[in-house]
């Protein structure tokens, strides 16, 4: 097979055949081998990538550091694995919205001729979830057959909770998804959300799985009880920053069913505000110096292993799911 990269910009842009032959020759472009390093991988040789990555981050000995290395992949969660974040990013730093060319052309966007292609990993055996873009097709679609908001909105509901269903499979293979820039046309950026909404859709996410109760509590911020089934935030009027930390933060406790019987309480605490702090780096709220100080006072001398900030990433992904999830019915019944 013959591969090819480009060289020059405008007129001057060439195409340039890569053979094997060349490649032993010399040609040892840093960027154009990193490239052919991932679209020529296979499955294992992309999970040892993501976990070489994550295992680099574990054994940093500065927490700020480890920290500004994870929330480069913040804003990939939600969308997509740890593991497929930092697929994604090591690939283009400047990805911002991802998505397979089903997804896009659902949206109504073409790919560009010259669309870069992400190699990610993709479970087998597996039904795929509802995206955003297969959720605005239907909400359209339906629309046009002249159905009330009330039946449309009934649909959603259904198509999310379907999302919400946990499968687990060892069998993956490898996909193909593209950023905005590789489609025709401009995309909008996502929105941002002040920290008010971002708290209220968060707790309606949280309330779907677990009793959440808001209290002035006096010796904590919050508390997670009876092995994650009840999650208490103190909340005060007219805060929402903190509170919405805090109650990431419980997320995590319930999501990762934490027990202090079998994790040290120092792992646990770390792994919650870890997650917290990613959640929170996906919306582009500022807690890095709250977190990082929080984070700090557990470990102390100690490193959190690199399967401590997987499951970390992971719980911060099911949580900004569910927020997502609870924004886009908001966002949707306001049309």
């Amino acid at each position: 097979m013959v591969r090819f990269f480009t060289r020059g910009k405008g007129p001057d842009r060439k195409v340039i055949p890569i053979t094997e032959k060349k490649v032993e020759a010399g040609i040892r472009d840093p960027r154009i081998m990193e490239t052919l390093k991932f679209q020529e991988a296979s499955k294992q040789e992309l999970e040892k990538l993501a976990r070489d990555e994550l295992k680099r981050i574990a054994e940093m000995d500065d927490v700020e550091q480890l920290m500004i290395n994870l929330k480069q992949y913040a804003g990939l969660l939600g969308k997509f694995s740890a593991y497929n974040s930092i697929l994604i990013t090591k690939q283009d730093p400047n990805a911002t919205r991802v998505m397979s060319k089903k997804d896009w052309e659902r949206l109504g966007y073409k790919l560009r001729k010259n669309a870069a292609p992400i190699a990610v990993l993709v479970p087998y055996g597996v039904p795929a979830k509802y995206s955003d873009a297969k959720i605005a097709k239907a909400i359209e679609r339906m629309r046009e057959q002249g159905h009330s908001e009330e039946y449309i909105m009934s649909k959603i509901n259904e198509m999310l909770k379907k999302n919400e269903k946990k499968y687990r499979t060892n069998v993956f293979g490898v996909g193909r998804v593209y950023d905005a820039k590789s489609v025709k046309g401009n995309v909008p950026p996502e929105e941002h959300y002040k920290n008010s909404v971002l708290y209220e859709a968060m707790k309606r996410g949280a309330m779907s799985k677990f009793r959440v109760e808001e209290s002035t509590l006096a010796d904590a911020r919050g508390i997670t009880q009876n092995h994650g089934e009840r999650i208490v935030v103190m909340k005060v009027p007219n805060e929402s920053k903190e509170p919405l930390n805090t109650l990431a933060h419980e997320m995590s406790h319930a999501i990762l069913k934490h027990d202090y019987s079998k994790q040290p309480r120092w792992e646990v605490e770390a792994e919650a505000e870890l997650s917290a702090f990613l959640v929170l780096a996906h919306y582009n709220v500022d807690f890095e110096k709250e977190a990082g100080a929080y984070i700090k006072g557990w470990v102390r001398n100690r490193h959190l292993s690199e399967e401590s900030i997987d499951r970390a990433a992971n719980a911060a992904r099911q949580i900004i799911e569910l927020t997502d999830a609870e924004l886009t019915k908001q966002s949707e019944w306001k049309k």
